[in-house]
């Protein structure tokens, strides 16, 4: 749930066909300041239609001229453009080496907003490279920043960060304490989105702690707001996690329908990541009954209790 989808295709061709003729007229009039601007801004659009190759093309043309232009102020913002693609296509060293440029620009020029978002992206990274101390720090420098500016969008969107990073390192109640804080701000200020993704958070967070009835409420919940909003890839690891809540409460028919379909949309819509959570979530769900009838047998005294352990192992695992 902490990682970007590029893939909506909420950008017209209209749109991009007249982006494409803005910048094509700014080359050829040789107009590098409108040039450099339009390139920037065709790029963020090729990235939202999921064109992320043509986009980065554009944004390392672009840095080209701020850098022979020394227009500092437009290169933070296309340093951090690049970074953002460079940690979708796995070149976390990279992105990193474009954002503490970036920062050092923030700092000497006081621009104290762009800077909440630079470190909000070396967190990121470093949560992707599992140095979750560090990254939790960081974020909460990310929430302090962004209180100062003013930018409670930042600050909310920290907490859940945290939140997450808190819960991966088994402080559970940490973690809910931040959540139901995130929460507060997304109903106050009808943040739906982020709202659907809080209580599906706080639902596997009480999935852990072995509170399936209250998971199973905030994940219906959660559900019908991910279908209200059309939010795909949420709803598919948000059935992911149902599934896992129907099996913990010995329901694995209903789990199986939950992770049929959370497999469907991400075949459908070319979720693999999502895609491989869920396939261990339905290993889980396939391996139940063994583990039933294991368990009763060694109940009894007449088997061991390998497939319930197994069973326990493969939904740690999902």
């Amino acid at each position: 749930r902490l990682q970007g989808d590029w893939s909506s295709d909420v950008c017209s061709s209209d749109l991009l066909r007249a982006t494409s003729m803005v910048v094509q007229h700014f080359r050829l009039a040789k107009d590098d300041d409108n040039f450099c601007g339009a390139l920037m801004s065709q790029a963020v659009y090729l990235m939202v239609i999921g064109k992320l190759d043509e986009a980065l093309a554009m944004l390392q043309e672009s840095e080209e001229i701020c850098r022979r232009q020394k227009d500092r102020a437009h290169l933070e913002s296309c340093l951090e453009n690049q970074a953002t693609l460079l940690q979708h296509f796995g070149k976390l060293s990279e992105a990193m080496a474009r954002l503490q440029e970036q920062e050092a620009i923030c700092t000497d020029l006081g621009l104290h907003s762009s800077l909440v978002s630079c470190w909000g992206e070396q967190a990121t990274i470093l949560f992707q490279k599992g140095e979750l101390s560090e990254s939790l720090e960081l974020f909460k420098q990310v929430e302090r920043k962004a209180r100062e500016c003013g930018d409670q969008v930042w600050a909310s969107t920290s907490q859940g960060h945290q939140a997450g990073i808190l819960a991966d390192l088994g402080r559970l109640d940490e973690a809910m304490t931040l959540f139901k804080q995130q929460e507060r701000f997304c109903r106050t200020y009808g943040r739906k989105h982020q709202l659907a993704c809080n209580i599906g958070n706080q639902s596997e967070l009480l999935r852990r702690q072995g509170q399936f009835e209250a998971a199973l409420s905030l994940n219906e919940e959660a559900e019908k707001l991910e279908r209200k909003l059309d939010a795909v890839k949420d709803l598919s690891l948000g059935l992911a996690n149902k599934a896992l809540i129907y099996l913990q409460l010995s329901r694995p028919a209903d789990g199986m329908a939950a992770a049929q379909e959370a497999l469907a949309l991400a075949k459908t819509h070319g979720f693999s990541a999502c895609e491989e959570k869920i396939l261990l979530v339905v290993e889980a769900l396939n391996a139940a009954p063994v583990a039933v009838c294991e368990a009763k047998a060694a109940e009894s005294g007449d088997s061991n209790t390998g497939a319930a352990l197994g069973l326990k192992e493969l939904i740690s695992r999902a």
